[in-house]
């Protein structure tokens, strides 16, 4: 299993495979500023978020589940939002083991089921 462990620019940090029981140790940096783990068989992937002290319990935070080889990985910079914040959303979306190079539609809801924002579109960016 590959471990990665990625910073907040969606760069790889360290990379390294897990051994035949399932461990895997990193020297981490003081300075290196890790926002999630990446764990991946080449079939299957998990995302461990880091610093994340929100609780979803009690949320619809289930997502959907779609049949194909196209996964979308979103996280954002905080748990949590007041209105009037700029959200500073990232998207990660891998179809079998190649990055996506396609757009993205996003619509917002609000917990009282307003639309927020419909059919804005994300155009693909590498950093």
């Amino acid at each position: 299993m590959r471990i990665e462990l990625i910073d907040k620019r969606n760069q790889i940090v360290k990379s390294a495979l897990s051994d035949s029981n399932g461990d895997t140790i990193f020297n981490i940096n003081a300075t290196d500023e890790i926002l999630y783990m990446l764990a991946n068989d080449g079939k299957q992937a998990s995302i461990l978020k880091f610093n994340n002290p929100l609780s979803t319990d009690g949320y619809d935070v289930d997502g959907l589940q779609e049949s194909g080889s196209i996964k979308a990985f979103i996280y954002t910079d905080r748990g949590v939002y007041r209105p009037g914040d700029d959200i500073h959303l990232n998207v990660v979306v891998r179809e079998d083991k190649k990055i996506r190079n396609h757009p993205i539609n996003l619509r917002f809801v609000n917990p009282q089921g307003q639309v927020l924002i419909d059919d804005k579109i994300l155009n693909p960016r590498r950093t």
